[in-house]
């Protein structure tokens, strides 16, 4: 999550996070959703590398393109 923040911090227009939950336990996956969803609801492009079926399957629909 700290790698997540300090992205946050710079403001940019592009994203791209590899394995942004490793290591991650169910609730702090959820926290990730969030943030990246909010990226999203900026505008932002958010590029997610992951091979974690649990956020595949909890952002179904959520990160996807408008």
């Amino acid at each position: 999550r700290l790698g997540i923040i300090r992205s946050l911090i710079h403001d940019k227009s592009i994203y791209i996070f590899d394995e942004p939950t490793a290591g991650l336990d169910h609730i702090s996956v959820k926290v990730v959703i969030k943030l990246l969803k909010e990226l999203k609801n900026k505008n932002k492009i958010v590029i997610v590398v992951t091979h974690d079926t649990r956020l595949v399957k909890i952002s179904d629909n959520i990160l996807k393109l408008k």
